[in-house]
């Protein structure tokens, strides 16, 4: 898995994140030989679902992040999630 960082609106930073993924196709029509794919799963080409899981998450981080004050800002900026950061807070 891939993560990389954005920045939303307010110029907080925000993680991105992005999975490799393989899947066998026949070389040809109707062949039994197969070759291994590779694709990059982003925002755009994931299920439903799943952008819904990453919009919730995606709305915890920043609800947290309005809530905090600057001082514990740098505590919880590091943290990969809104579960973690809720724990460093606590």
């Amino acid at each position: 898995m891939l993560q990389g960082n954005v920045r939303n609106q307010r110029g907080q930073r925000m993680q991105l994140i992005t999975r490799k993924r393989c899947c066998c196709v026949p070389v040809s029509e109707g062949s039994p030989i197969t070759r291994t794919e590779r694709f990059q799963e982003t925002y755009k080409n994931v299920l439903q679902d799943i952008r819904d899981q990453l919009n919730a998450e995606a709305e915890a981080v920043q609800i947290i992040l309005t809530g905090i004050d600057n001082d514990i800002y740098s505590t919880v900026d590091a943290c990969p999630n809104a579960c973690e950061m809720w724990k460093a807070i606590k």
